[in-house]
């Protein structure tokens, strides 16, 4: 009874946001590899989603932080390995290895927003596309199948600026005996 509840409470705020402008998110089946890309033939979702299903691509263009999550099936005895780009740049790689049907599963969260440091204006606009850098996935031959899938959907509604930090290497720790020594 509680979970029936919590769910119909979880849909109708899904749903006034969407209602409100707030939410975006997509979904895109049945990919066709094309070069490097992914052309999407199925655009099962779209919610205020700016899309290029031609090379599989999704363009930010309001704030927020963004949740996407990719999966392909490669060939039986194939390998497959798949980059999730933001603007070009892989932010993460996926990788299926030869030997059976395993899948290359992988997602990510992006800011909508940044600032640029050399200013200070908001820089909303980003681009989110899955791209194959080794290997191939295998075509949905029938209708009732799929085996491509790129999904994002936007996670936080957020209108200040969001300083994104980097990851700086930690200072090496004295070693025992060095500390003994002292």
């Amino acid at each position: 009874m509680w979970f029936s509840g919590t769910l119909s409470l979880a849909t109708l705020g899904f749903l006034s946001a969407v209602a409100l402008g707030q939410q975006v998110g997509f979904m895109m089946a049945r990919g066709k590899l094309r070069g490097n890309y992914i052309g999407f033939e199925l655009l099962s979702t779209s919610v205020q989603a700016e899309l290029d299903q031609e090379v599989g691509a999704f363009r930010c263009s309001k704030p927020g932080l963004f949740y996407f999550s990719f999966t392909a099936i490669p060939p039986r005895e194939s390998a497959l390995r798949v980059s999730l780009r933001k603007n070009r740049i892989p932010v993460t790689t996926l990788f299926a290895s030869s030997g059976g049907h395993t899948s290359v599963t992988g997602s990510m969260l992006l800011c909508g927003f940044r600032v640029d440091t050399n200013a200070d204006e908001l820089n909303p606009s980003f681009r989110t596309v899955p791209a194959v850098t080794d290997g191939e996935f295998s075509p949905a031959d029938e209708k009732d199948k799929i085996t491509t899938m790129f999904h994002g959907n936007r996670v936080t509604n957020h209108s200040s600026p969001v300083k994104t930090t980097t990851c700086k290497p930690r200072m090496k720790s004295k070693t025992m005996s060095q500390r003994n020594n002292q």
